[in-house]
């Protein structure tokens, strides 16, 4: 760098002053200069990720929308995912607990109307025909589970409802993906003049969901299929389920999109990992001859069904097993080979099957069926973190699109047949399956507190467990009167033996009405029983005072009353009266 004239000038009178101001000097330029450099082309700030460099030369990401980027490899992606979850034990695993955890043995509804005989009336239909056979085989129940493992496999299903005996919304039928497609192939495309289709959806002028378009038989069959005869179906008609992730998205993915690819690779590795195994049970040979033998005069002989030479004794080394022993010509020289072991590829296998898991939400020991790294924390932590997925996917996917709209056609249809137009008004309170605890004291308790904190109320904690709160209510008032009638004291009775199995005193709004008199007369007792112990005058008297006037007052407790005090005491009358 070169000394500016001012810098010259100061360096005649102090040398050391012209090398600082040379040294800041050059500083700055440096500063400025890095600054000149993160400053992006044109001096607009941008994003990392949207720049192009070589890091990114071979990212080339599309800009079709949510249906563009879908209806081209939907096919392809679904018959992907229904291979592996055929025939991937890991994918079949994943498919069942989700569905397990997602559906259980059923999301129940409770009808909610401001009457309660219509809310009664309202839930015996549904109970009724939920338990009934709604496609001729399955009850709502199984029809849920089958639905939603459709959905997972194959991005979406349709449930269409038929009538039945004149009857309208009487059955249900589930029709795949496969079978929604528009006629004609490009028809959405050319058809200018008519409705939108999309994907085999009919739109009308508004936007809105008008018609779905049937293949009658599905594809795949191996005769019905190549008929392709199409059904409009009104859409009022139809329950298409799928998880929308795009606004505007006509139709759903397979759940294992994001992670076919992982999948596949690992199974091409587990047959690797596997042949390399076979090969480390057994000791790779070479055979070299001897050098001063001529190949030509060597007895070959002849090779046996079994694989063996009969002029030599030598075995055909193709064809080594696990134990194999090997008998050499004279002159041969034989050189083992043995395989290196795997490495870390446990370790990588294991990373990749959690990537698996991760991209579907759900903890990977649920897939793995591993928890030999897992501890409380660990899992408690997952378990919490599932809920939450599996609270967006019941709430906000399958009861929206598949359980609300089926209790809506139900009541509308009753509401018809009835000529009553209330149960149209009814609505319907979802109880998922209940979650298991991880850990029952402890979650036991935390409801508890909760309760009583008033965070929580019994009908929403009975609705996790999956019970109706009125239903329930009245069987253990049953049961509670049951017990009382013959006698019976149960230790998880709260009215009778506390958490620690102690009696519980008695409460008057815990006794039933029938039984005041007894008990104030047990009360009475109990305070003049105590204070005797302590030796309480002041209190005895007061005993006494309460059962004199009970006397005068012609209390039929008062002559109990009196005998109490009067036993404790040894007196009839208080030695002191204030």
């Amino acid at each position: 760098m070169q000394a500016a004239l001012s810098d010259r000038l100061v360096g005649i009178i102090s040398p050391r002053a012209m090398r600082r101001r040379m040294a800041a000097r050059a500083g700055a330029e440096l500063v400025d200069m890095s600054l000149k450099a993160a400053r992006p082309s044109g001096g607009r700030r941008r994003y990392e990720a949207g720049r192009h460099n070589r890091l990114t030369r071979d990212w080339h990401p599309g800009s079709g929308s949510a249906d563009a980027t879908i209806t081209q490899d939907l096919g392809v992606m679904r018959n992907r995912s229904r291979d592996l979850a055929r025939n991937n034990p890991y994918v079949a695993a994943l498919v069942r607990q989700l569905v397990a955890n997602l559906v259980g043995d059923g999301i129940e509804a409770r009808a909610a109307h401001p009457d309660p005989a219509i809310q009664k009336l309202a839930q015996e239909i549904w109970l009724k025909f939920a338990r009934s056979k709604v496609d001729g085989r399955h009850d709502f129940y199984g029809l849920q589970k089958l639905a939603v493992r459709t959905m997972v496999e194959g991005g979406d299903v349709l449930n269409v409802w038929t009538a039945k005996d004149g009857v309208p919304d009487a059955r249900c039928r589930l029709v795949e993906g496969d079978q929604l497609e528009t006629p004609s192939g490009l028809w959405g495309l050319l058809n200018t003049n008519g409705p939108l289709i999309r994907d085999g959806v009919e739109f009308d002028g508004a936007g809105d969901r008008a018609a779905y378009h049937l293949l009658r038989d599905h594809p795949g069959d191996m005769l019905r299929g190549l008929l392709r005869k199409y059904d409009r179906v009104d859409a009022q008609h139809v329950d298409h389920m799928f998880e929308p992730t795009r606004p505007g998205q006509t139709r759903g993915v397979p759940w294992l999109a994001p992670s076919m690819m992982v999948v596949r690779m690992l199974q091409d590795l587990d047959v690797a990992i596997a042949t390399k195994k076979r090969m480390q049970a057994c000791i790779g040979i070479i055979r070299t001859m001897s050098r001063d033998e001529d190949e030509e005069e060597v007895d070959v002989g002849t090779e046996t069904e079994a694989g063996e030479d009969e002029g030599s004794g030598s075995p055909a080394l193709e064809r080594m097993v696990p134990g194999m022993v090997v008998e050499g010509l004279p002159g041969e020289e034989y050189t083992t080979i043995t395989p290196t072991a795997d490495g870390d590829s446990d370790t990588f296998y294991r990373q990749q099957l959690r990537s698996v898991a991760a991209a579907i939400g759900i903890p990977d020991h649920l897939m793995t069926g591993d928890v030999g790294q897992a501890n409380y924390s660990s899992l408690r932590a997952a378990t919490v973190a599932f809920w939450a997925v599996l609270d967006d996917w019941q709430w906000n996917v399958i009861v929206p699109f598949l359980c609300d709209p089926a209790f809506a056609r139900v009541m509308r249809r009753e509401a018809l047949l009835r000529r009553e137009p209330r149960l149209a008004e009814c609505t319907a309170e979802w109880t998922p399956p209940p979650r298991q605890w991880v850990d029952p004291i402890k979650d036991v308790a935390a409801l508890v507190m909760q309760e009583r904190a008033g965070f929580i109320n019994k009908p929403e904690i009975l609705a996790q467990r999956g019970k109706e709160y009125r239903a329930h209510f009245e069987e253990k008032a049953a049961v509670q009167a049951l017990g009382d009638k013959l006698g019976l004291v149960f230790d998880t009775d709260p009215r009778r033996v506390n958490g620690s199995g102690a009696l519980q005193p008695p409460s008057g709004f815990v006794l039933p009405k029938d039984d005041a008199d007894s008990r104030s007369v047990v009360s009475f007792f109990g305070r003049m029983l105590d204070a005797t112990e302590r030796g309480d005058r002041a209190a005895i008297n007061q005993g006494f005072v309460e059962a004199a006037t009970a006397l005068r007052d012609g209390d039929p407790n008062g002559q109990a009353m009196a005998a109490i005090i009067g036993a404790l005491t040894g007196a009839d009358e208080p030695e002191n009266r204030e």
